[in-house]
């Protein structure tokens, strides 16, 4: 699908910019990959955690986990690199596919989070969905749950496992975004239990 991205500017002076492939390698304009950034402000390190900073930090840059790509010298991030879902060697943008389900009538709009889980019989991972919802009975919860499986269909999108939650139930990080992990960690853990 097609993607409208926000440029978060150019950098600041003192501050340089670059986009890097899995090996640390610089990426040309207009290609995706990780944002590293070397700054006379940088901080140098995790306190007590070496492990962290030398993945962090290569070559005096630091590797920020943002998904994104230089284009005219402006920056545009498309997300976190830990939040892809890989399906079958195709990469899924969670946002994407949030987006499609918060059209869905019956789910509470900005409150959904995708996420995937490794599915190791098949050596890929599946789409999930967590989502909110005031429908309460069988009937109109599973209409929804087809709704949202379609509205991932109608993006090119297979969705494995649906999460209809009450309202309130997902937890915000504290910058005030839906943490995608630990909704993940407590569904999962959830529905273990229920299994």
């Amino acid at each position: 699908p097609e993607r409208i991205c926000v440029s978060s500017g150019k950098p600041i002076s003192g501050c340089l910019l670059r986009v890097v492939d899995e090996n640390g390698l610089p990426l040309s304009e207009d290609r995706i990959g990780t944002v590293a950034i070397k700054s006379v402000s940088l901080f140098d390190g995790y306190r007590n955690d070496s492990e962290r900073t030398s993945r962090a930090l290569k070559g005096g840059w630091y590797m920020s986990g943002d998904l994104g790509f230089l284009h005219e010298d402006e920056c545009f991030v498309i997300g976190r690199a830990d939040d892809v879902i890989i399906v079958a060697g195709r990469n899924i943008f969670p946002e994407d596919v949030e987006d499609a389900v918060n059209n869905v009538s019956g789910v509470i709009p900005g409150r959904t989070v995708a996420f995937g889980v490794e599915d190791s019989g098949s050596g890929t991972e599946d789409v999930c969905i967590i989502t909110e919802t005031k429908h309460e009975n069988k009937e109109a919860r599973d209409s929804l749950t087809m709704a949202i499986k379609k509205a991932g269909m109608d993006i090119d999108v297979t969705i494995s496992r649906v999460y209809l939650v009450p309202p309130r139930w997902l937890i915000k990080s504290s910058s005030g975004k839906i943490s995608r992990k630990t909704n993940k960690e407590r569904i999962l853990s959830t529905d273990k239990i229920s299994e």
